[in-house]
């Protein structure tokens, strides 16, 4: 995970404490669309935009969902 917070510091110019809150609200975000049964791929490519991450840490947040706990 230290590597994925790096990345949005880097990407966000913030610290590692605003990093975590950001990939805490994107995972929360998810996680509310799997629970409304609306989520989308297009969802958790976003997320990764959103965060200034590649598509290819899509697997990270797919992991992080409630269907994978």
């Amino acid at each position: 995970m230290t590597n994925i917070i790096e990345r949005i510091c880097l990407s966000h110019n913030c610290d590692h404490r605003q990093a975590n809150i950001m990939l805490d609200e994107e995972i929360g975000n998810l996680s509310l669309l799997y629970a409304l049964n609306v989520l989308q791929p297009e969802h958790i490519a976003s997320a990764c935009t959103d965060l200034g991450l590649d598509t290819h840490y899509k697997q990270y947040f797919i992991n992080s969902l409630p269907f994978n706990q």
